[in-house]
């Protein structure tokens, strides 16, 4: 049986959704964002990391269709290839990361609802008798349909 290591994060009050080990590559707590004029209100704020402009999502918010009152606590900067280039991104995350052993075991459908889970995972796994899903982070940063 294949085991691999995942981060699980919090995206707020409601859900959780997890990433590969490799795929979180730095945390924050209580980062300094940059608002972003007219855009949607689930990516309307940068912020910066290793002197990049880093956009940062809230998850929460876009799965439920709604601003969300979502204090970020902590941002997640993850890490995803597009076209052959590693590109970044950041989550907006209401407690710390934590580190998870997945057995192929876990293996499950994806959650019901929200129905936009399917927009942005292929995949998911139980733990603790919840659905995780498994983020694609590609289409998260590049490709997050409205």
């Amino acid at each position: 049986m294949s085991t691999s290591s995942a981060w699980l994060l919090s995206l707020g009050a409601s859900y959780q959704a997890a990433v590969g080990l490799r795929d979180m590559v730095h945390l924050i707590a209580e980062a300094e964002t940059f608002a972003i004029p007219q855009a949607p209100f689930y990516c309307h704020q940068t912020i910066l990391w290793q002197g990049q402009i880093v956009p940062l999502i809230d998850l929460e918010g876009w799965l439920t269709e709604t601003a969300t009152d979502n204090d970020t606590k902590y941002v997640a900067i993850v890490a995803y290839q597009m076209q052959g280039k590693i590109e970044y991104g950041a989550l907006s995350l209401s407690t710390p990361p934590k580190r998870i052993q997945v057995e192929d075991s876990q293996s499950c459908p994806l959650p019901d609802e929200p129905v936009l889970w399917r927009k942005i995972s292929n995949a998911c796994f139980n733990a603790q008798d919840t659905a995780i899903p498994i983020l694609e982070l590609a289409t998260i940063f590049h490709t997050l349909p409205e």
